[in-house]
């Protein structure tokens, strides 16, 4: 039935145990929530921030914080503290002729209004170049070398001369003036209006003494000159040195308690007077209202006093997710103690990203509260056609409005679709149907379309059988080959087999009680799942039992029914070890997993009796020899015959 894999949960590699350090509390292993792709797996719990752990390789595993990016955030600032920013977030000083203690600006006409690209002021207009092509440059001083991932270009406010602007450009880095690389191109950028602001941006981790926008395209009509009004460059992020950010007031932030420690890494989006978002990431916490930051994306147009602002949704102060999963190339979480009905998800393809595009594109990250009907806390969330959110107080579907196209920030439908609550327990999807523990957590309930009703319904699965359920459903996993079965882990250690065909109308429940080591005789299986191997779904399960007078946890799987095999190659007992000689021998050694326990012992397929275990030892009972033998706990079955006809 059942044989042992290793000790205390440690997983044999070679003879030598292998082991991580987890960030969890054993106490709160049961509760996390995850979803895997490929070889990471996220990881939350409504206590933690999400984890990420990756499998590098068969004895390279590692814990990862979670780096996401622009947001999640709470609802925006509805109170009157503002946030001013010491800093704007410019790779470059704001100058006020072409050179600066900071740096150099040049163009192409060598004209000494050059720095006005630079000093911060949309209305204005620069002849760049006499012609349709040219540059406009900066050079950091002091040899200086910075990050930049972002700029925009505003076309001058003087009606007669916008149409001067350039068209096409590449923006280019240097760290000699001569050998340039570009960073981004552009083409096609016509019809300029007065005073417009437009917005680029590319990945670069390179820094660079030197930056200019080498264009083409300019001088209008007549061709007589190239003119701008700003080129604002962003320096990356991670290449700031960390700048202050002031709250006028506590009120608003954490409840009206100010920035805490714990704010730390906690992400901020601030809205600029150029009706922008920009998204900074929290450094340091000063003091309750004033904070360090990292500013993302683009820099700021000025050092006004912002008013629209909103904090991360997950933090310490707001709670972590709670759940997590996947839904049409996106990661999903669902549910913090701050907004327990809201389900958020990342941008498609882009696990790390929450943010927003201005303006709004297709495959940027969502937020989504639940509304109507029964609202209450998300208890999980997982794909089935719709994206299925399981509450405590009804089951919801969420997906794209017009079906025939995928979900995206403007087509979004939300549902109620019954009113039968479901517990925090992961659910199993079996063909089209997902099957889940009620609030309860005494019975089963399957969710799934039905034609008749032109709705989902959620009927009991286990109506005929409640009993085998009331200690409570611990955890859940679906086994599909051989045959099909929900394995059901109760909170009293028992499992639950439930044998099911929806398609056959069949549904049975039969209950296994794993032997050993316990006063009652029982051992307690604490978690399970299945994985597949060649022959078929394998449950892998973590047993716990008091072995010699002290507590000690196994890895065991659920050995393949033996059909069509020999009968000496079935496994008929718990925890058991099959051990192959060269030749036979009488005496077992290396049983130190069930040291003083009584095992049944078959040789070479035959049940010889019972023998007991001493220092990890013990001798073939009837002074038996054998080539093959497997040696475990001996189990109960019971059966119950239907009546004769």
């Amino acid at each position: 039935y059942c044989r042992f894999f290793a000790l205390d949960g440690q997983i044999q590699i070679d003879g030598e145990a292998y082991e991580i350090e987890s960030p969890y509390d054993v106490s709160d292993v049961a509760s996390v929530s995850y979803a895997q792709s490929a070889d990471v797996l996220y990881m939350v719990h409504g206590n933690y921030p999400p984890y990420r752990l990756i499998r590098s390789g068969e004895v390279d595993w590692a814990f990862s914080t979670f780096e996401f990016q622009d947001g999640p955030y709470l609802e925006e600032n509805a109170t009157a503290t503002t946030l001013t920013p010491e800093k704007s977030g410019h790779i470059t000083p704001q100058m006020t002729s072409n050179t600066d203690s900071e740096g150099m600006a040049s163009a192409s006409n060598g004209s000494t209004d050059a720095f006005r690209m630079f000093d911060r002021e949309k209305v204005a207009q620069i002849a760049l170049a006499e012609g349709s092509s040219g540059y406009t440059r900066f050079q950091f001083a002091n040899d200086a070398r910075k990050v930049a991932d972002a700029y925009w270009i505003t076309a001058t406010d003087n009606e007669p001369k916008f149409n001067d602007h350039f068209t096409q450009w590449e923006f280019q880095g240097s760290n000699d003036g001569d050998n340039w690389t570009t960073l981004d191109s552009r083409d096609g950028e016509t019809a300029w209006s007065g005073s417009e602001t437009r917005y680029y941006e590319f990945e670069n981790d390179a820094a660079y003494a030197f930056y200019q926008l080498k264009f083409s395209g300019g001088g209008g009509g007549d061709g007589e000159y190239s003119r701008s009004a700003e080129l604002a460059i962003h320096q990356k992020a991670s290449d700031q040195t960390p700048f202050d950010l002031t709250a006028s007031s506590t009120e608003g932030i954490n409840q009206g308690a100010g920035f805490q420690s714990s704010d730390t890494g906690r992400h901020i989006r601030l809205l600029g007077s150029d009706s922008r978002y920009r998204w900074a990431e929290i450094t340091e916490v000063l003091s309750t209202t004033v904070v360090r930051i990292r500013l993302h994306g683009h820099a700021l147009p000025n050092l006004n006093p912002i008013v629209c602002w909103a904090l991360g949704a997950w933090s310490e102060q707001s709670g972590w997710p709670h759940c997590a999963g996947f839904y049409q190339a996106r990661l999903a979480f669902g549910r913090n103690d701050t907004m327990p009905r809201t389900v958020w998800l990342s941008k498609s393809l882009e696990f790390g990203n929450f943010g927003q595009s201005v303006p709004v594109e297709d495959s940027d990250g969502l937020s989504i509260s639940m509304t109507g009907g029964r609202l209450n806390a998300i208890s999980f969330i997982e794909e089935s056609g719709d994206l299925v959110i399981g509450t405590n107080g009804s089951m919801r579907t969420l997906g794209p409005a017009a079906s025939t196209e995928a979900l995206a920030p403007g087509n979004v439908r939300q549902k109620q679709q019954t009113t039968t609550g479901s517990a925090s327990i992961a659910p199993v999807t079996v063909s089209n149907t997902l099957v889940y523990a009620g609030f309860h957590k005494a019975t089963l309930h399957e969710f799934s379309y039905n034609y008749d009703a032109n709705g989902y319904l959620s009927p009991e699965l286990t109506v005929l059988s409640d009993h085998a359920f009331k200690p409570g459903i611990a955890f859940l996993s679906y086994q599909e080959t051989p045959d099909s079965l929900i394995w059901c882990g109760r909170t009293d250690g028992v499992l639950v087999a439930t044998t099911y065909d929806r398609h056959q109308k069949v549904v049975g429940v039969s209950r296994h009680i794993v032997a050993g080591g316990h006063a009652d005789g029982a051992a307690i299986v604490e978690s399970g799942c299945v994985v597949p191997v060649e022959t078929g779904d394998r449950l892998w399960m973590i047993v716990k039992r008091t072995i010699d007078g002290a507590v000690k946890r196994s890895v065991e799987y659920l050995d393949m029914p033996f059909d069509g095999k020999p009968i000496g190659e079935g496994v008929f007992l718990d925890g058991s070890r099959t051990v192959e000689f060269q030749e036979a021998a009488s005496q077992v050694t290396g049983a130190n997993h069930l040291e003083g326990e009584t095992v049944g012992v078959f040789a070479d397929g035959v049940d010889i009796g019972d023998a007991t275990i001493s220092e990890g030892a013990f001798n073939l009972p009837g002074n038996a020899t054998a080539v093959k033998v497997t040696y475990g706990l001996r189990f109960k079955s019971y059966a119950e015959t239907l009546r004769l006809p």
